[in-house]
């Protein structure tokens, strides 16, 4: 079943309040969009492949007649990787060293044979 130009529009406003970067928030949107359309329900699966579709859609540059679910859901999407850059920046770049050294360690290990844990332990000495 297609969506109407209204669920179309509907579905990209939650979209646009959540920024669905996780299972969890993919479905929030889902609960939120089927509150709003309950006739007509849709899956979580349902509601990505849409928004996949949308964004990804190729548009010619400078076309004033792109759709507006088409903008709207490129604006969302780079609303969703900004919101993932921003998550998956802690701050912490001293425990990124610490992993890449622990990880470096197991491998040296891993061709040498020993085990990982006697080359994390060599490591922190």
């Amino acid at each position: 079943m297609r969506l109407t130009k209204q669920e179309k529009l509907d579905l990209l406003d939650i979209m646009e309040n959540v920024l669905p970067i996780g299972q969890v928030e993919w479905e929030q949107v889902e609960r939120e969009f089927n509150d709003m359309h309950p006739k007509r329900p849709r899956l979580v699966t349902d509601i990505r492949r849409f928004f996949n579709d949308a964004h990804k859609k190729k548009v010619p540059t400078g076309d004033p007649n792109i759709p507006e679910w088409v903008r709207r859901a490129k604006e969302v999407h780079r609303g969703a990787i900004l919101k993932s850059d921003a998550a998956g920046t802690d701050g912490d770049e001293d425990d990124d060293v610490d992993d890449l050294a622990e990880q470096s360690a197991v491998a040296r290990a891993a061709q040498r044979n020993d085990g990982p844990r006697d080359a994390i332990a060599r490591n922190k000495n």
